[in-house]
């Protein structure tokens, strides 16, 4: 037998097919020796099976794993395959076969993959759709304010300025000569004073950071109709480019967006229905373009409302009026109290009358800019209700110790609230757990409520308090109004009402229940126009008993003594109401 030395391998051993074994002669009497293997190596069952060896066999019956090597912890997943003995295999087919389900497989010819690209694609795209949005602002935790000082004021201003930036905008506007007063020099364009000509006007504005990614808050009448926005912010060099993610003309708010690559100093905002009037508050802004103006004053009421702004005026919300000076160029700036937090939006000022300044409250602002981020827009709902407030003598009438909420005079039949069981003349106190203070509070807090989204409103009525689930709904269009149902006899009432008893085609026609009746008010004038009695309504009962007939009416004046309230629960374009009518003939 010929043998060859190993180089490199195990000194003193040859190679016997491919295995060691230790050199030894053959001897011619004896049979030859068979190899040993390895104890590395592992024997081989019958049909190729592998076959422990004995030590691993008795500590797998014993249930030991000691001697087997555990896959490492920080793995995730399903197993990878293994591979039949003597028969590995490969990486990539283990890699193909645990792939996910977004990994296209290799060969994939090139319609079908072009196939699996565009439902990847989109659903990509629905995943960023619903994606929860950035968190745009923080707040600090409840603490007290510190001491009105000129060190705390400092302080203030070098810690907040750094977020308040200047609000650059070019604006592309459509003039006639007719509109142009008279220039020195000739210019043939006034030839032709209907002939329109294009020019580009700058203005500039303020405005404040809210996230360090580039978030910032101004109003959206420093950027209304502008064909290009830049920002100025302490400490960058040069105008940023920024972005109109959304604005919102009712509450005159707007969302701009910049890119860089650095966190920005940002403001937290605080709570606008904590605010005490007579607090210490701090207006920075951007007057006649000067750079970081801070100006300090007290917050001099609350509840106010603007006659010099008509796209604010239908926001549905009350403004806070402060005597820190602030002038044009200054809008979109923040109102901030002692702990820096943002309280208002500085929005406008009296041209009548010195140290009038308002804001609009921050917390109107949390409730709008969530859905400017993500909409680009404000998506308004409603409940189908129409409130207004409520006094001393009508709450002690509903059994309540104190006026708290506003009474509901309109209830939209077939909307979110009539659905859920409101009616006209509940009192209602809260709305999502925020209590109603007055009926021009409540505008704002209803219509951005989000669409579908359940919300409990707590209402009391005489039998005491009750809440309500209503599922508000997206605004749509107004409905057209039709005529009222036609009806003969009328009758008159002191209060200035003539009313008719409706027929069973009349109510028929006005959209009552079959078997429901009530009085066609013809005519309202005096106390009862006053109140809100309008012609075509249809008084359905007087202080909670049916008015079938005329005669219900004056029996229920009659009664009323000099001074008192009547109570009408009626129907208008069948929507529910309820009015307190005074007797004071």
């Amino acid at each position: 037998m010929a043998v060859g030395i190993v180089r490199g391998g195990v000194a003193g051993r040859r190679r016997l097919g491919g295995v060691f074994a230790p050199h030894r002669r053959a001897h011619p009497d004896r049979a030859p020796a068979r190899p040993r293997r390895h104890r590395r190596f592992r024997r081989q069952g019958p049909a190729g099976r592998v076959r422990l060896p004995a030590a691993r066999r008795r500590a797998r019956r014993q249930g030991s794993a000691g001697l087997e090597r555990q896959r490492p912890s920080h793995r995730t997943g399903p197993p990878e395959p293994r591979s039949p003995p003597g028969k590995p295999l490969a990486r990539s087919r283990r890699r193909r076969e645990a792939g996910s389900a977004m990994s296209a497989p290799r060969g994939m010819p090139g319609f079908a993959g072009l196939l699996w690209l565009m439902l990847a694609a989109a659903a990509l795209a629905r995943g960023g759709e619903n994606a929860a949005p950035v968190e745009l602002w923080r707040s600090l935790p409840e603490g007290p304010l510190p001491p009105a000082t000129s060190e705390v004021f400092g302080r203030l201003i070098d810690s907040c300025r750094p977020a308040v930036v200047a609000v650059h905008t070019r604006v592309r506007r459509v003039v006639f000569a007719r509109d142009e007063e008279p220039a020195l020099l000739f210019d043939p364009w006034r030839l032709f004073p209907e002939l329109p000509r294009e020019e580009l006007e700058d203005g500039v504005g303020s405005g404040f950071l809210i996230h360090p990614d580039g978030w910032v808050v101004t109003n959206d009448h420093v950027v209304a109709d502008a064909i290009r926005v830049t920002l100025s912010i302490p400490g960058i060099s040069g105008p940023v480019p920024a972005r109109v993610a959304g604005t919102d003309a009712r509450t005159d708010l707007a969302l701009l967006k910049v890119d860089l690559p650095k966190p920005l100093p940002a403001l937290p905002l605080g709570d606008s229905d904590e605010l005490r009037v007579g607090t210490w508050v701090l207006a920075i802004g951007n007057p006649f373009g000067l750079e970081a103006v801070a100006t300090k004053g007290i917050l001099s009421g609350k509840g106010r409302s603007l006659s010099d702004l008509p796209g604010v005026q239908g926001g549905g919300f009350e403004f806070l009026q402060t005597d820190a000076a602030i002038d044009r160029g200054s809008s979109g700036g923040p109102l901030i109290n002692l702990r820096g937090e943002a309280v208002g939006i500085n929005a406008a000022i009296n041209n009548r009358a010195r140290g009038l300044s308002f804001a609009i409250p921050i917390n109107v602002a949390k409730a709008v800019l969530p859905q400017l981020q993500r909409f680009g827009r404000v998506r308004r709902s409603y409940l189908g209700i129409a409130v207004d407030d409520l006094g001393w003598e009508l709450a002690g009438m509903l059994g309540m110790s104190e006026p708290r909420g506003v009474v509901i005079s309109t209830v939209k039949a077939d909307g979110p609230a009539a659905q859920a069981g409101v009616k006209a003349g509940d009192i209602l106190l809260s709305i999502g757990g925020r209590p109603t203070r007055s009926a021009s509070d409540i505008g704002w807090h209803s219509q951005t409520l989000p669409p579908g989204v359940p919300v409990e409103l707590e209402i009391w009525r005489l039998s005491g308090p009750v809440r309500i689930a209503v599922i508000p709904r997206e605004r749509a269009a107004a409905p057209s109004r039709a005529g009222p149902p036609l009806a003969a006899a009328p009758a008159s009432a002191g209060p200035g009402l003539e009313v008719v008893a409706l027929d069973a085609a009349s109510a028929e026609r006005a959209g009552l229940s079959p078997g429901e009746r009530g009085l066609l008010v013809l005519q309202a004038r005096d106390e009862a126009e006053a109140a809100g009695v309008r012609a075509g309504d249809i008084i359905l009962q007087i202080d909670g008993a049916p008015a079938r007939d005329p005669e219900d009416l004056d029996r229920a004046l009659s009664r009323m003594p000099r001074g008192g309230l009547l109570r009408l629960y009626l129907v208008r374009q069948k929507n529910a109401l309820f009015i307190a009518l005074r007797r004071s003939w």
